[in-house]
């Protein structure tokens, strides 16, 4: 009996040196996967879907996240959400380990109770309102009805929203978003302008139909990676970031997407 633990043991100690002498070696450790919730809306060539028959989390974040994957031993899998449920699976189902993108400005009740841990930060965004090009030097313009994203936070525009001054209406995809504009169903379609001008060209053969009210206001910020348990993970990216700099300004230049 003895020599049959002996055996056992023997077997282990050898498994482990082996394991030992390997990452000595520079094998890498055995990948850890991890779940990373992201919006499932159509929003590329940020993220999300390209267009309404894909259902690929794709764009500027999706290759920079596979690379990500590539060059560390962090598994991803994308676990495509809709916004208002998101942040719930982050924070209290805890069904998703991360969540992109984020935004320490970003509003949510799950926030009021629960600290997350945010990344540095990965992509500039400008969002602000897209109005018909006809209406960008006329003096009788008003904006009295804002559609956006459903789930998404006009915060320029809350104080307006709160009080009356101003209609809000959601949509539930970008493309029915710029269209009722397109249409005078809303006056202004707040979202990504890097978005807004990727989708124009698909909806409207390449034509100029709707323009950026650079006049009105808008939100410029970041977009960042956020988790509650994955704080290794975040330190990983930061440092993946920090390494890849030449990396993402050649992606951010493949999906035409500047940084001002």
């Amino acid at each position: 009996m003895l020599s049959i633990y002996k055996f056992f043991f023997e077997t282990i100690k050898k498994s482990l040196m082996v394991t030992i002498i390997l990452m000595g070696m520079g094998f890498p450790a055995i990948a850890e996967t991890v779940k990373l919730g992201t919006e499932d809306i159509l929003y590329f060539p940020l993220h999300g879907r390209e267009n309404n028959l894909s259902d690929e989390f794709s764009g500027f974040a999706r290759e920079f996240f596979d690379e990500f994957s590539t060059q560390t031993d962090v598994n991803i899998v994308y676990v495509p959400q809709p916004i208002k449920r998101i942040y719930k699976s982050l924070m209290v189902d805890q069904s998703i380990d991360l969540k992109f993108p984020d935004n320490p400005g970003w509003r949510s009740t799950y926030k009021e109770e629960i600290s997350l841990i945010y990344s540095d930060p990965i992509i500039q965004f400008t969002d602000g309102v897209m109005i018909k090009t006809a209406n960008i030097d006329s003096s009788s313009f008003k904006l009295d009805i804002l559609g956006s994203i459903r789930g998404f936070t006009p915060v320029p525009y809350l104080k307006q929203i709160t009080s009356g001054e101003l209609q809000l209406i959601e949509f539930s995809n970008t493309s029915e978003l710029l269209l009722a504009v397109a249409n005078d169903k809303i006056d202004g379609a707040y979202l990504n302008i890097d978005v807004a001008a990727h989708q124009m060209k698909q909806l409207f053969n390449n034509q100029s139909t709707l323009t950026f009210a650079k006049k009105l206001p808008f939100s410029k910020d970041y977009y960042y990676l956020s988790t509650i348990n994955e704080k290794a993970v975040i330190l990983k990216f930061n440092a993946f970031m920090k390494k890849n700099a030449a990396l993402k300004k050649s992606l951010l230049k493949k999906f035409n997407i500047p940084q001002i």
